[in-house]
């Protein structure tokens, strides 16, 4: 499984279709959230792109530094000054 803020990429015992509302709950949070299948693999059946209703962290996955920056963003303040 692949987990982020917006939603999942997960597998299931049971076929779902895109579009359909589904509940999800995090055992290790103890945590239930809404979703919607936005997204089925052609090629692995039972694989599915999830979306959180309302983005959130219920996984209990540590989250970056508020002050953290992808490396573009590191020069965005100025000039890159080169020796």
């Amino acid at each position: 499984m692949t987990v982020n803020l917006h939603g999942a990429l997960i597998r299931t015992s049971s076929a779902l279709t895109v579009g359909q509302r589904v509940q999800l709950e995090v055992f290790i949070t103890g945590k239930r959230v809404e979703g919607e299948i936005v997204w089925s693999d052609p090629e692995k059946p039972l694989t599915y792109g999830v979306a959180l209703v309302q983005p959130q962290n219920v996984w209990g996955i540590s989250l970056p530094p508020s002050d953290w920056r992808e490396k573009d963003d590191l020069h965005d303040d100025g000039p890159i000054i080169e020796n």
